[in-house]
């Protein structure tokens, strides 16, 4: 089966980003996480007057805080052995979810390093383009010879390997096809992009500034397409 000319491009707009994360893990593990993520979050306005949840369904304690926004949310989760931060775009009409997420990504990394030794570092990225016909689409791009009559499905993951600061990093990238579902409050189809970058465990612990190396280097590339 040919695709016709001009199928399935996914080139014609923006991606739009569903959710940024931010992944730290620590060198020591500790005994009671609330108290650090009390700490931590009492030092970014951002995370002012929120109740903390605390979970202690099988083995990690979490610690998250929860924004209540009708355009998004910001959550922190701290657990005994790693902190994650998320934005998570709720809606179209929220425009600032790159710069936001870049800005208190930055600091919170900057602020954990000041009390804690890291040993790995993730940033992972969830972005989501329009296609009627997202299969095709995937198809057309990566599996042009297995095109067939009837693709509704089709998923494309890649890792590629390589040196950051004499530190082995990762970057997955997979692309997901998905029909009439709701994507930031709209039932629609389409293709969703993940990326998610990170470091291998260093067990010696990581330098500060090759952390925020890491991130400043990275930060881009979770917004490609």
């Amino acid at each position: 089966m040919k695709i016709p000319a001009g199928a399935g491009k996914e080139k014609e707009m923006e991606p739009q980003i569903i959710s940024l994360q931010l992944a730290l893990f620590f060198k020591e593990l500790m005994r009671d996480p609330q108290i650090y993520g009390n700490e931590i979050s009492s030092q970014f306005e951002e995370f002012s007057g929120m109740p903390p949840m605390v979970f202690q369904g099988g083995t990690p304690i979490q610690f998250q805080i929860p924004t209540q926004n009708t355009e998004r949310i910001y959550s922190l989760s701290v657990a005994s052995d790693r902190m994650d931060f998320f934005t998570i775009k709720l809606n179209e009409k929220y425009t600032s979810i790159k710069e936001d997420f870049t800005n208190l990504a930055q600091r919170l990394l900057e602020k954990v390093c000041t009390t804690k030794e890291l040993v790995r570092i993730g940033m992972i990225s969830t972005l989501f383009i329009k296609d009627d016909n997202p299969a095709t689409t995937i198809a057309n791009n990566y599996f042009s010879d297995i095109i067939s009559d009837g693709l509704i499905e089709l998923s494309f993951r890649k890792n590629i390997r390589s040196n950051f600061e004499n530190i082995l990093t990762n970057h997955i990238f997979s692309k997901e096809s998905t029909l009439n579902n709701n994507i930031l409050g709209t039932v629609q189809s389409g293709i969703i992009i993940r990326h998610d970058i990170n470091t291998i465990l260093i067990e010696n612990g990581i330098q500060p500034v090759i952390l925020k190396k890491f991130f400043d280097a990275n930060t881009e590339s979770l917004f490609k397409e």
